[in-house]
Parts: C-alpha cells; structure tokens; sequence
C-alpha cells in the first residue's frame, strides 16, 4: 500500500511543463484522460474495500450473538469500529488519490482550464 500512496502522484516533470503551458492541448487531454480513468479504478477499489468493511462489521456483530457463548462486546463498541474502518477507508482514499487530485488541478488551472471543463463531471 505504502508503494501505491508513494506512486499515485504526479511526475515533477510533467507538473512542472503543465504549470509552464509546455504541452499542446491534445497532450494536456490525453494527461487528463489518464487521470480520469485513474480515478474511475481509484473509486471502485475504494467501494471495495467500504463494502469489504461492512462485512466485516457485520461478523463482528453477528459471529458472537450466533456462537452462543455470551462474548458480545457492547453496543457502542461496535459503532465505535464501524466509525474507525470509515475513517480508515476515506483516510487511505484521500492518501491515494485526493493528493493526485490537487496536484493535476493545481497544475492544469492556469493553461489548460479548458481541458479540465470539458471533462468535468465524468
């Protein structure tokens, strides 16, 4: 994981072009495009691991109370986990990708506004 959050951002390089307007506008398109779909695979892995979350707390809860042995931890215990792994989900999202976000907008903002508008939304 720590190799991903470490890889998911952008190359000084092409920050530093994009910032200076050193692209052509179908370059700056195609970085864009690259980006987006970067998202679309960021945004299903990130459902992935919330609906794997919520499995997980739902055998927490569910394990014990049908084991009958009595080992039921206490109500607010449970919601206390369920707030900690949404946390952790949204935590490692914005690691891995809302920094990437930033930085091709911070980037992309002065020169290239016109690629970010035509693809907004998607």
């Amino acid at each position: 994981m720590i190799f991903a959050i470490a890889t998911t951002t952008l190359n000084k390089e092409v920050k530093r072009k994009l910032k200076a307007g050193q692209y052509s506008r179908e370059e700056a398109t195609f970085i864009y495009l690259e980006y987006l779909k970067l998202k679309k695979q960021r945004e299903s892995g990130t459902k992935v691991a919330g609906i794997s979350m919520a499995v997980i707390w739902v055998l927490m809860l569910a394990i014990p109370l049908l084991s009958g042995r009595g080992l039921v931890l206490p109500l607010p215990v449970y919601f206390l986990f369920l707030i900690l792994f949404a946390g952790i989900v949204l935590f490692v999202y914005y690691l891995m990708f809302g920094i990437f976000k930033q930085q091709i907008h911070n980037a992309m903002k002065e020169h290239y506004t016109d690629v970010i508008e035509e693809f907004e939304g998607q």
